[in-house]
């Protein structure tokens, strides 16, 4: 490939030569045009075809026009590309001599723009990589650059697609229950591999891919929800948040190992839009199984649904007893003595007088 920048107006002469003593049929292909990629006033026109766009060039004579918190000291080449939806872009840049590093790092709006993400090859001759998830419509610049003043030829592969169904929260899955609204059971699958790290839940801090899917209730229930995964590498995670995709967060749960599963509860959520992101712990991704339920709180679990306990002399007093499990309900409250997580519940009675109580709670 060779890259001569500014020719100025005249008569030129192009040699066809061979290395040594080699000879043989050759093809020539030539491209003049007034798009240098040199400087922003000309950024070469990256075209998608299919959601892919590959090109190839030289930064040999360009200029060092820019840089990028990647790095970028190097002579630089700028393209420009329209997105006409929202859309995931991938590229991956990569040198064709071993002593080039190169540089790759996205603006928006303007070629000197707001960067919206940057990648810095490991080593020279290695290739750089870089993702960035749901651009919105608009112009974009892509710039070309290298680490160091080894300016050379390259070549790039670009693409464009849509965010994959729960990527982005303009995108959220459905959770579909079996009674609707009232809640029943629901279950997916999906992958994070693929997906961008929208969201970090409090026992998920990362920047592991995660998909968020969206439900909606028109009654108190208790949340109960699992990820399971086939990947002994990928360590999943699963929260709940309230009212908006990214609103407050009422619950999170990870996997202890990876290939585990996380399980997650969470009592009386009022009626309401909520979101439950499957993302993954450490940075890890990959595939998952989700599986949830939607019930209604088990009597004396809330404040809301207290059992009654009825005296043998009702409003006079008298005895009463009853029998239960803690380990089915949720934790609501905490006492001066019991500063525990464990699940409890809630009597009421009512007295017309005053009288003295003794309780006495034994386990079976």
């Amino acid at each position: 490939l060779l890259v001569q920048r500014n020719l100025t107006a005249g008569t030129y002469y192009l040699w066809v030569d061979g290395a040594g003593t080699a000879t043989g049929t050759v093809n020539v292909s030539l491209n003049f045009t007034t798009d240098s990629g040199d400087v922003c006033a000309s950024p070469l026109p990256l075209t998608f075809s299919n959601g892919e766009a590959n090109a190839a060039g030289s930064t040999a004579g360009a200029t060092n026009d820019g840089t990028s918190t990647c790095g970028g000291t190097g002579a630089d080449v700028i393209y420009r590309f329209d997105v006409t939806a929202l859309s995931n872009f991938d590229v991956t840049l990569s040198p064709r001599n071993i002593t080039s590093q190169p540089v790759v790092y996205l603006r928006s709006a303007a070629c000197t723009g707001t960067q919206l993400g940057c990648s810095l090859a490991t080593m020279a001759g290695g290739s750089a990589t870089l993702r960035v998830g749901s651009l919105p419509v608009g112009t974009y610049y892509l710039w070309v650059d290298g680490a160091n003043a080894n300016a050379g030829d390259y070549s790039l592969t670009a693409h464009l697609v849509p965010p994959l169904a729960g990527d982005t929260c303009a995108n959220a899955r459905a959770l579909n229950f079996s009674n609707g609204p009232a809640g029943g059971a629901a279950s997916d699958t999906g992958d994070t591999t693929p997906a961008f790290p929208d969201s970090v839940g409090s026992c998920a801090a990362g920047t592991g891919g995660d998909l968020v899917y969206t439900f909606t209730t028109n009654t108190t229930l208790d949340l109960r929800a699992t990820a399971t995964t086939t990947s002994n590498t990928f360590r999943p995670a699963v929260y709940v948040r309230a009212a908006t995709c990214t609103g407050v967060e009422r619950a999170c749960s990870a996997a202890t190992l990876a290939g585990g599963a996380a399980t997650l509860a969470v009592g009386s959520l009022p009626a309401g839009t909520w979101f439950i992101w499957v993302d993954g712990a450490a940075n890890t991704s990959g595939p998952y199984a989700l599986s949830a339920t939607l019930t209604a709180p088990t009597l004396g679990d809330t404040c809301t649904n207290p059992e009654t306990l009825a005296f043998s002399g009702g409003a006079d007093g008298g005895t009463a007893g009853d029998t239960g499990d803690t380990s089915l309900l949720f934790n609501e409250s905490v006492a001066s003595c019991v500063g525990g997580t464990g699940g409890d519940a809630v009597y009421t009675f009512t007295t017309n007088t005053v009288l003295d109580l003794r309780a006495t709670v034994n386990t079976a």
